[in-house]
């Protein structure tokens, strides 16, 4: 199974919003690139998540098992950026190189 933290991030905006429009809005991407994760993903996992009618689109009993999983996954993917970027910002300290008098006088 090979899915994407953006397809997961897609499915739960758009099950959230009821829309895709109203999701590449909070996403920041173009409604096709929403149509197409989601599209991908239902591929991925073999089943429809949402149904369909002319423009409406609906979760199913499939979609509202996932979207529990999908948040927890997206969830604990936010903690682990956090808890990678709060090392990142806390790297610090005194730096002292030392050279040769040779090396130090060319220099």
């Amino acid at each position: 199974m090979h899915f994407t933290l953006k397809q997961l991030q897609a499915f739960v905006s758009v099950a959230t919003h009821g829309s895709t429009v109203a999701a590449s809005r909070e996403l920041h991407v173009s409604q096709p690139a929403v149509s197409s994760a989601l599209s991908e993903l239902e591929s991925h996992l073999g089943a429809k998540l949402f149904d369909r009618w002319k423009k409406r689109i609906v979760l199913n009993d499939r979609g509202r098992a996932l979207i529990p999983m999908a948040r927890l996954l997206l969830a604990n993917a936010r903690d682990l950026e956090t808890l990678f970027s709060d090392r990142r910002s806390r790297l610090g300290g005194v730096l002292r190189l030392g050279a040769s008098m040779t090396l130090a006088s060319y220099i």
